[in-house]
Parts: C-alpha cells; structure tokens; sequence
C-alpha cells in the first residue's frame, strides 16, 4: 500500500519500506502498460521506448534537460512514442530512419526502398516460419518413434518421407536458424547503434539465406564502425563475388534464351537480349567493386591462428583475383594507357622512346619519368602481406599443377620487382627452374604466346644475362618442345595403331594385323615399362600396354598362331614365328609387360585390377602353339619346315606329359 501527499497539485507516492521501488504513475513503464494494456510492460519493450526518448524526437533544451515524466506529459507525446515503436518493430530497430518518419523529414524515395526491404524481410521471415510450422507435426512424429535410430537415420530424410505436402517453397538449408540469428541481433540493438560485430552477424545470416545484396550492406556497416573488422571484410568480399557470378550466370541465361529459345525476331528475342544486356551491365558494376575491395580483404581476413588463415580456399581465389587485377594495373598498354611512366616502370623505357620519340609524332610531349606506380598505401600493403606469405611457403602458394601456374607466378614475380621486395631474385630463380621442367606448352601458351607477358619475360631474362640467356632459354624450349611433341605423336600414333590392330582382328585380317604390329615396334624400339595403358577399343575397363615392345611382339605372334590354327598358309616371316615358339613362350613370361588390365569395379565401390591374355589367347600355354604347329605340319610344306616344326611339336609334347597338371 502507498500513502500519496499532495503539495502544489502534484502527487508523489510514499515509498512502503517494506515493499520494492514503487511504479512511477507518469513514468514509462506506467505509461506503456496503459498504452498496450499488458502488464508488466517487458524489459524489451520499454528499452525501445528509453532509446526514442532519448532521440530528437523527444530532445529538450539542453540547458534544461527534460525529465522523463516531463517528455511523456508533452503534447502529443504520447502519439509520437506508440508510433515510433510500432515502426521500430516493422522497420527492425532503425532509431534514425524511424525518428525521421515520424517527423516527416525522410527522403520519399528512402521511404519506399525501406518499405519494400521491410516488406521483402517480413515475407522471407513469414515464409521460413510458416514452413516449419506445416512440418512440426512431421518432426514430433519422427521423434516420438522409438524405431527412428537418429544416431544413423538423417532427420530431414526422415520428415521428407512423411508425406505432408508443405505449402510454401522450401527455404534454404537452416534457413530458421539464420532468421533467429537476426532476430536475435536485432533485438540486441534497440538499445542504440549496432556493434562492428552484430552488423557482420546479420550479415553471416543473410549469407545463409543467399540475400548476398544485404550480407553485403551489413558488411559494410561493420568495416564502416570497425574498419579493422576481419570477418566484416571476409564477408564484403565473398557477398561481391556472389553478386558479380550470380549477375554473370544471369547474362548467360538471358543470351541463351534469346539464342536458342526464342523465336528469331520475336519481342521475346528482344526482351531475352535487352535483359542480358542489363545482366551484364550489372556483373561490370558488381565486378568493379569487387576490385576494390580486394586489398582490404587480403590485409584483414580472418585468422585461426597466428600461423593459418580462416576459408582457406576462399582466400585463394580473393588474393588470386588480386594478383590478376594489381597486375592488369601495372602492365604496359593497358590501364596505363601506353604512358611513358608505364613502360619506364616495367623496364621498357627504351621501347617507349623508340616507339613514340623516334617517329616524331606530331603533338606530342614527353611527360616526365616516374617510378610511382598506381598503388595506393593499402594495396601495397596488401602486396607485401602476399610476397611475405609466398616466402614462407613458395612450393604451395599457387597450385603447380594448374595450367595457369607459370602466367598467375610469372605476373606476381614481376609485382615483386616493381616494388623491389627483396625476395624478387630467389624467386626468379625458382620461376626459371619451374619453366625447364615444366611441360614447354605451358611456357609456350602462357608466356611466349602472350603478347604482354613475352617483352617482360625477356626484359627479365636479359636483365639475368642478357641476350645470351635469351637464346639459350629458347634453345631449350625449342628442344624440350620436339622431344615432347614426338612423344606425344608416338602416343598417338601408338594408341592409333591399337584401333587399327583391333578393327583387323575381328575380321580375321591376320596379315594386315602383323603389319600393324611390325609398325608399332618401330615406335616403341626395345622400351618395356610398366603403366601407361592405353583403353582397348570398345573395352572401356580394359587397359592396353602399347607402348611396350614385348605387347607388339606378342600381338605379332598371335595373328600367326591363330593365322596358322586356321589352316592359312604362312609367309617364311611367319613360319620363322613357330620355328622361335619355344622362346616365345619364355619371353611372354613377363605378363605385366604385354598383357591387358582389366579393371573390376563392385558395386559396393572399391575395386581390383587383374591380368587378362589379349584376346583371350595365352600364348605361355604351349598347347595354343603346339595347336598351330601341328595345323601346318599336316599341310603342304617343305621338308626343311616340316622337320624344323616337328622338332619344336616334339619338344612341346614332351613338355605336356612331363606337366600333366598344367592348365
């Protein structure tokens, strides 16, 4: 109970010791509860309400600071603040916007951008919850289904085959998580301005709802308050290379339709193109200030610790597309548009003044020499933190097996000597080596069929050497590349000749089947290794080992055997082939060199490779050959031949008896 007295017509109550703090009657929770009619007001509630009374909507003569009874008992006061938390709930917390509304001193257009993003938000809420809720009945199900194992059993396959046909689109995976997250961030910033990291939580959120326009705002209100926030610019960096493809795949769409969908002539060709047209005009848009936030994001990505970055394969494609554009910077006859401090910078000053100060033309002023380059403070700093990052892990920084390796560390290579960071010369020196034992396409296509890279290539070589080194460098280009290219026309030829033995083999075509054989043994000279098959035709599980001797040699010998079995009469090459059975039969021993591979797959996966005689014919097995010669023996041969084939007919039968068990 409170006793009131009253003095100069105001009543003040009379505090109970025995009771807490007494509610202020002309205070704000009083005020809020008699506005809303729900008591008690909730802390929520009436912290959004202190925060509006502490804004100018509510300001007082600061000489005379009004007191919070002073403000409510205001005229109109009342109004303002119901107003004021209403549009805070719709418009999520914006002190400032909202302040400006109700004083009617916001921007039209402002006004309609907010209320379309508010509206646009309270859909996607609406639409993520409205979800979940058609699938709680599915979820308690699944849960109180004590056969349900869910330490092996998926709970979202689980709710799938329920069977509830839910009535809104499926939002995107955890979607109810990241809408919590900024309900949860928004509540947390009623209070006054949003934190560096609140703004780069609502901006994680909106990542997971693939809102990459607003991950990408969110971001940078938090580099805007912190401009140090790692994980704000991780965030603005990935949200711009998210638009900038989404705005490319939307181009392709577009030109595909208008390409082959519709019809030529026809306003949906022109609407297909017109919108392709805008697709690309945007992905430009997203793709330059995609290009200046990259410094900043390589100088400030997330750590997980002192040693190792965070998204590490995030961070190579932002410090690669970094590279690209630094480089693209610096390089002559381009950006620089053909100045004389361009080429003087990347070493070519002479060229310069041969190609404009010799020919005299007309007009022009040589403009003074400079060493500056186009690089502000931070890209430096961007470019140092990467040639320090280079030096710590050089075999690894780019992929070697990648066939843009030589360009992207030839270009990185030439930014360290335009800064003249001190690692230029040892890196240098790894490049050069990586260029002779590289394949010599990859220095051909990257570097020498390169109009800009070549002339810096060589200004560096010559610099390492001078001409001298020049040519020796393209003499062993030159040398690596004729060894490679016959290689590689020997591999073709080889794998050629396969098909061709192949396609003469089922048509019983024996003669033209040694020919094709004698062939490949000229390629292949006395080479046997092992690995490197080659797939038989219309065989795809089947390997062939074409580029051994001993596997042509075996072919060889298998278009006479079976030549022989089938009662055709043999050339004196082919007959020589039965006479040197017996050291056939020895040298296709060495199985791994001239049989096929045959590759197993299960289909619980896995697998194994085993051996399989070409053709299904062993020519180890002596009875395949003692077969053959025995065919010709009955035939009409010389006596020379008869008993030279007698002798090996002999030989092999009293190897069969003595090896009864052979099969």
């Amino acid at each position: 109970m409170h006793q009131t007295r009253t003095t100069d017509e105001r009543q003040y109550p009379v505090k109970d010791r025995s009771k807490g703090r007494a509610k202020d009657r002309g205070g704000l929770q009083a005020t809020l509860e008699a506005l809303t009619g729900k008591s008690p007001c909730s802390d929520e509630l009436r912290n959004a309400g202190n925060k509006y009374l502490k804004s100018k909507l509510f300001a007082g003569n600061r000489r005379d600071e009004m007191s919070v009874k002073d403000k409510l008992a205001s005229p109109g006061a009342r109004t303002i603040l119901m107003n004021a938390l209403e549009l805070d709930e719709v418009f999520c917390g914006k002190t400032q916007e909202v302040s400006a509304i109700v004083e009617g001193r916001i921007d039209r257009g402002v006004l309609i951008s907010m209320i379309k993003d508010a509206e646009s938000e309270i859909r996607r809420r609406f639409e993520t919850y409205a979800y979940w809720n058609q699938r709680i009945g599915s979820l308690k199900s699944v849960l109180l289904d004590q056969k349900i194992d869910l330490k092996v059993e998926r709970l979202d396959e689980k709710l799938d085959q329920i069977g509830v046909v839910s009535q809104t689109k499926s939002p995107v995976t955890f979607a109810l998580r990241a809408v919590r997250q900024l309900e949860q961030v928004e509540q947390r910033g009623r209070l006054g301005l949003p934190t560096a990291d609140e703004c780069a939580e609502q901006a994680d959120a909106y990542m997971a709802l693939g809102d990459w326009g607003k991950a990408g705002n969110k971001a940078r209100e938090a580099v805007d308050i912190d401009p140090q926030h790692a994980r704000g610019w991780f965030l603005r960096v990935m949200a711009a290379i998210k638009l900038r493809n989404r705005a490319a795949q939307q181009a392709q769409r577009h030109r595909l339709t208008a390409t082959e969908i519709a019809e030529p002539m026809s306003a949906h060709e022109s609407m297909a193109y017109q919108m392709a047209d805008e697709a690309a005009g945007e992905m430009t848009q997203h793709h330059e200030d995609l290009r200046q936030l990259l410094p900043q994001a390589i100088r400030h990505w997330p750590r997980r610790n002192q040693w190792s970055f965070d998204h590490p394969e995030q961070r190579v494609v932002v410090r690669n597309l970094w590279i690209d554009h630094a480089f693209s910077l610096v390089a002559p006859d381009n950006n620089m548009n053909r100045s004389a401090a361009a080429f003087s910078a990347n070493g070519l000053a002479a060229e310069w003044q041969r190609r404009y100060d010799a020919n005299g033309v007309p007009g022009y002023t040589p403009e003074p020499s400079s060493s500056k380059l186009p690089f502000s403070d931070i890209e430096c700093d961007a470019l140092i933190q990467l040639f320090k990052e280079y030096d710590r892990y050089p075999f690894t920084f780019f992929d070697p097996f990648g066939s843009t390796f030589l360009v992207r560390d030839f270009q990185f290579l030439h930014l360290r000597w335009l800064l003249g960071d001190a690692g230029y010369e040892k890196h240098w020196t790894e490049w050069s080596r990586n260029c002779d034992s590289f394949p010599p396409s990859m220095f051909e296509d990257g570097i020498l069929r390169n109009a800009r890279l070549v002339s810096l290539w060589q200004m560096h070589q010559a610099t390492h050497g001078g001409s001298t080194a020049v040519h020796e460098t393209i003499a062993r280009w030159a040398s690596n590349t004729a060894r490679n290219r016959n290689k590689q026309t020997s591999s073709k030829l080889l794998e050629l000749y396969v098909g061709l033995y192949h396609h003469q083999w089922v048509r019983q075509e024996f003669d033209g089947c040694r020919a094709t054989a004698r062939q490949a043994q000229l390629l292949t000279g006395d080479s046997n290794t092992i690995g490197g098959c080659v797939p038989q035709p219309f065989e795809g599980c089947i390997g062939v080992p074409a580029q051994n001797r001993l596997y042509w040699d075996y072919l060889d010998a298998l278009a006479v055997v079976e030549s022989a079995t089938a009662g055709m009469p043999l050339d004196d090459s082919a007959m020589s082939q039965l006479h040197d059975a017996q050291r056939h039969c020895a040298a296709f021993e060495k199985s791994e060199w001239c049989f096929w591979v045959f590759s197993e797959e299960y289909e619980g996966g896995g697998g194994e490779d085993y051996e399989v005689a070409p053709y299904n014919v062993d020519l180890r097995d002596r009875r395949v050959w003692l077969a053959a010669i025995n065919e010709q023996i009955a035939l009409k041969h010389s006596t020379a031949d008869k008993r030279e084939m007698q002798k090996v007919a002999q030989v092999f039968t009293e190897y069969l008896d003595t090896h009864p068990n052979l099969e």
